[in-house]
């Protein structure tokens, strides 16, 4: 289902829908919107919001990412600002992530290493079971 949404673009219905998963319409950074949008798509709750580091508090640290764990990026010079997106894979400076507002819609794109804030294991049983 991810890579069913790449190439969709900014400012289409698609990414209103996204907006939606966490309280917003209108012109607004969308990557954590994306990323609720998929977990709430195979069942699972996001963070609702729509901060990209809301999703260092999601799931469990890990240190060795793998396919669809999450990533965490700064950006910007303020402690708020973020980018959130899945991991992809790594390479030699970077990591490879499946995101959306990333130039402006859904792609596969590299991010530095010295970016990353953090990875996250999505915990499927404790997110749709409670445990």
């Amino acid at each position: 289902m991810l890579y069913a949404q790449i190439g969709i673009a900014e400012n289409t219905a698609q990414v209103q829908e996204y907006l939606n998963t966490v309280g917003l319409s209108g012109d607004y950074a969308w990557c954590a919107a994306f990323v609720n949008y998929n977990l709430e798509s195979i069942g699972l709750k996001g963070t609702g919001s729509p901060l990209a580091r809301s999703y260092l508090n999601y799931g469990t640290p890990v240190d060795n990412p793998e396919k669809y764990d999450l990533v965490v990026f700064k950006r910007g010079n303020s402690s708020w600002q973020g980018h959130v997106a899945f991991y992809i894979d790594e390479t030699e400076g970077g990591v490879l992530v499946l995101g959306g507002n990333q130039s402006d819609s859904v792609n596969i794109q590299e991010y530095s290493k010295d970016k990353i804030l953090g990875f996250r294991r999505i915990n499927y049983d404790k997110e749709i079971y409670g445990r």
